[in-house]
């Protein structure tokens, strides 16, 4: 098996791994959970903070 036929392999596994994981992301950050999750994430890196339209959780 080729490098290049390894990394094929690893982008596709990998590309299908996110699709399937990034709804339940986007639920979780959804939820009252991850909201509250979420605000105290915010409060121990508030470098991040001050862009509020990058924490959104709608789809793109």
């Amino acid at each position: 098996m080729s490098m290049d036929t390894k990394f094929e392999f690893s982008e596709k596994t990998l590309t299908s791994f996110a699709k399937a994981l990034v709804p339940e992301i986007r639920a979780f950050y959804q939820s009252e959970e991850g909201q509250h999750y979420f605000e105290r994430w915010l409060k121990r890196h508030p470098e991040y903070s001050d862009n509020p339209s990058a924490h959104s959780t709608e789809s793109a």
